[in-house]
């Protein structure tokens, strides 16, 4: 029958309902609080890599706008994709970060 609706298993809701709460309990965020953690993390690689760069561009090392720009936007994605599921800007990221640069 294609236009009847299928039920669900008793207590399927109830379970993803504990989980949540579980994981807020361990100390996991909501998705926005880890959202608005994402962006502040973000905005520290961009301001770390950005230092970096602009240092070897007033070395005459990078010499265009141009190259700063995409060195600046491919150093700072590729961070954050080593570090995806990192959230918060440590003295180990710091670390890793100039060990990259």
């Amino acid at each position: 029958d294609k236009g009847a609706k299928r039920s669900r298993p008793s207590g399927s809701g109830s379970k993803s309902k504990r989980a949540t709460k579980r994981a807020r309990r361990e100390g996991e965020l909501d998705p926005a609080a880890k959202a608005e953690k994402r962006k502040r993390f973000k905005g520290k690689v961009i301001q770390a890599v950005r230092k970096f760069v602009t240092e070897k561009f007033r070395d005459g090392s990078i010499s265009s706008k141009d190259d700063f720009k995409h060195l600046c936007k491919h150093f700072t994605e590729k961070i954050l994709r080593k570090e995806r599921h990192t959230l918060s800007f440590t003295s180990s990221v710091q670390t890793k970060l100039k060990k990259y640069l």
